[in-house]
């Protein structure tokens, strides 16, 4: 441990060789991190797995959180980590980040501030209402929007200029 560090406030860049990923009973990720500057080797019987830039940045800077929603690192990129340790991590962040990707829009219909759209996804076909469409988009860059559904379910659409005319055209007003 660096000896001004205040391990409360200071943002530790974990070492992927120290962290060691496992499944308890159940679903709950354990975490086992052999990182002087934490303790020799410190297990965290509960570990959350969260990206800090989950729109721009997916497979870098991945923050592992205790049961009680505090920093116990980060991982600046998963090159390192062990096979059953990184198939946890894409496990846990494809669990957190559900977002289906629509691949075809089969129908679209505008109803006062209410758009009805009926998708196939790569999940499977959908179907969702969003509401003040404005509020419901965000433009990611590079064509690439997510939406918003009422019930705050994301769905990502990677090239908006791909999309058929009539959706295009609802969206473009927006955007």
């Amino acid at each position: 441990m660096e000896p001004n560090a205040n391990t409360d406030f200071d943002l530790i860049f974990l070492d992927p060789k120290t962290v060691t990923l496992f499944r308890t009973g159940g679903s709950a990720v354990r975490a086992t991190i052999a990182d002087p500057r934490i303790g020799y080797e410190r297990t965290y019987l509960i570990c959350q797995i969260a990206r800090a830039f989950p729109l721009s940045l997916q497979d870098q800077y991945i923050g592992l959180r205790d049961a009680k929603d505090k920093d116990i690192g980060m991982l600046e990129t998963l090159k390192g980590l062990d096979e059953s340790s990184r198939a946890i991590v894409d496990e846990e962040l494809e669990r957190r980040y559900f977002v289906p990707t629509i691949r075809k829009v089969t129908k679209v219909k505008k109803e006062y501030d209410t758009v009805n759209f009926e998708v196939e996804t790569d999940k499977g076909e959908r179907k969702f209402s969003v509401q003040n469409l404005k509020d419901s988009i965000q433009e990611v860059g590079g064509g690439r929007i997510l939406l918003t559904d009422r019930t705050g379910s994301r769905y990502n659409i990677p090239d908006v200029m791909k999309l058929d005319e009539k959706t295009f055209a609802i969206l473009s007003r927006v955007l």
